[in-house]
C-alpha cells in the first residue's frame, strides 16, 4: 500500500514538473521571438529590455536614451547628430508618466530644464559640444535621482 502511495505522488510530481518546464518553454520562446524581432535603431525603441509599461513617458525617455547611445561615438569624435532632438522631445515635461506620482511642477520643473540643456547642446560651438552633451546627461541624473532612480548607472554610461 505504502509503495502505490509513494509511486502515486511521484508519479504526480513528475507530471508537475513536466506541465511546468512546458510552460516556461513556451514562455522563453515568445520571448526569444519577440526579442530576436525587436531591432534597434535611433528610430525604434527595443521595448524588450525594458521592465516598465510601455507609457508616454517611458517610451519618449527611452528612445531619447537610444538615439543618445547611438550618438555617442559620433559626439565624442567632435560630430554633431542631424536628428533635432529639442523638437522630438519637446513634449516630455507632458508626456503621460508610468505612475501618477511621477508628474506635477516639480517634475515639470526637471523636464523643462532638461529641454533648455538640450537646446543648449544643440546650438552649443564645437569647442563646448561635449561639455554641454555631459551638462545634458547630468540633467537626466538630476531628474532621475528624485524620480526612478533605476536607470541612473546606465543613464551615467552616455557620458563622455
Amino acid at each position: 500500500m505504502k509503495t502505490k502511495n509513494t509511486l502515486a505522488i511521484v508519479l504526480i510530481l513528475s507530471i508537475s514538473t513536466a506541465v511546468l518546464q512546458q510552460s516556461c518553454n513556451s514562455e522563453n520562446g515568445e520571448a526569444k521571438t519577440e526579442s530576436q524581432n525587436s531591432v534597434e535603431t535611433p528610430n525604434k525603441v527595443d521595448i524588450t529590455r525594458f521592465p516598465n509599461d510601455r507609457s508616454e513617458l517611458a517610451l519618449l525617455m527611452r528612445k531619447l536614451y537610444d538615439d543618445l547611445k547611438a550618438n555617442r561615438k559620433l559626439i565624442s569624435e567632435g560630430g554633431k547628430s542631424e536628428i533635432d532632438w529639442s523638437e522630438e522631445f519637446k513634449s516630455m515635461p507632458y508626456a503621460t508618466p508610468t505612475e501618477n506620482k511621477n508628474s506635477g511642477p516639480v517634475f515639470t520643473s526637471f523636464a523643462n530644464k532638461y529641454l533648455l540643456d538640450l537646446r543648449s547642446f544643440q546650438n552649443a560651438p564645437d569647442s563646448s559640444h561635449i561639455s554641454t552633451y555631459n551638462s545634458m546627461i547630468q540633467s537626466c541624473l538630476d531628474c532621475h535621482a528624485e524620480y526612478c532612480r533605476g536607470p541612473m548607472e546606465t543613464i551615467g554610461k552616455l557620458k563622455i
